[in-house]
């Protein structure tokens, strides 16, 4: 009979109340990164009085997102993006999480769409490409390349989720609402259900509120082109989805459709 499998477990103590905290801020992937190289398989680790647990150990890891994935939901801090995202793969749990990925997963042949993702990253590149060398043409001037590199990386996913054809102006506006939204969530840390910016009627809630109004406004204007036009561009996600809904209405409502967008956009910013 073969013995099983064990695995190393680390359990770290840090700062009082703070934990590993200052750790986190100043460098989150580089101590990340430094934890799995010097502690092993599994550590367990407190932040702000909270136990945290990172797995290392590539076995584990498919245990708890494929093999066993049912015991497995998502925490806290995914509840803040559920005000933005809706219940789409990104957020949801159980049943509904397993049914839309089941409904999801065929609708992404390999074959068909990793043409059409590898021409949009190429366009992109070469928009940005020629922008550089145009800004250069009169001599070297100081870009910031964080800004542009994000720039670049989110119009790959803006284009592959809502289609290869939306304007450049689109782009843009879906590009800031998107980056204030994700700066507004990010900033509810400690209480991920408790938007106190809401309760006491913040600016800043407002402006949340009318990004997000300008990302359904462009998503709705995008599905009835789509529908209206029969638009060529079939391989984006938005028109995969609105396809399997008409070949069944049980498939996904207007808000599914909405809310699986939105949250692609998400995972990936």
């Amino acid at each position: 009979m073969q013995n099983p499998k064990t695995y190393s477990v680390s359990k770290l103590k840090g700062l009082p109340i703070l934990g590993f905290l200052p750790h986190v801020l100043k460098n989150p992937l580089g101590f990340v990164m430094d934890l799995s190289q010097r502690y092993g398989d599994i550590i367990t680790l407190p932040i702000l009085g909270q136990n945290i647990i990172q797995v290392n150990h590539p076995d584990i890891v498919r245990r708890i997102f494929i093999d066993n994935q049912k015991n497995y939901k998502k925490g806290k801090p995914y509840l803040r993006f559920q005000s933005a995202v809706g219940l789409g793969l990104l957020t949801s749990n159980g049943d509904k999480w397993k049914r839309d990925r089941q409904k999801i997963h065929p609708m992404f042949n390999r074959e068909q769409i990793s043409g059409y993702y590898f021409d949009i990253a190429n366009s992109v590149s070469e928009k940005y490409k020629h922008r550089w060398l145009k800004l250069t043409e009169n001599g070297k001037i100081q870009i910031n390349i964080t800004e542009e590199m994000a720039k670049i990386t989110t119009e790959v996913i803006l284009r592959s989720i809502f289609g290869n054809n939306i304007s450049s102006e689109m782009v843009n506006s879906l590009y800031y609402s998107y980056d204030a939204i994700i700066e507004y969530l990010n900033n509810i840390r400690i209480f991920h259900n408790i938007d106190l910016r809401k309760l006491f009627c913040h600016p800043a809630y407002f402006r949340f509120k009318k990004e997000l109004a300008n990302i359904d406004e462009k998503i709705k204007y995008l599905s009835e082109q789509y529908r209206n036009a029969g638009n060529a561009d079939k391989y984006n996600m938005l028109s995969l989805l609105i396809e399997a809904q008409k070949a069944d209405p049980t498939n996904f409502s207007e808000k599914d459709i909405r809310d699986q967008t939105v949250s692609m956009v998400f995972a990936g910013f």
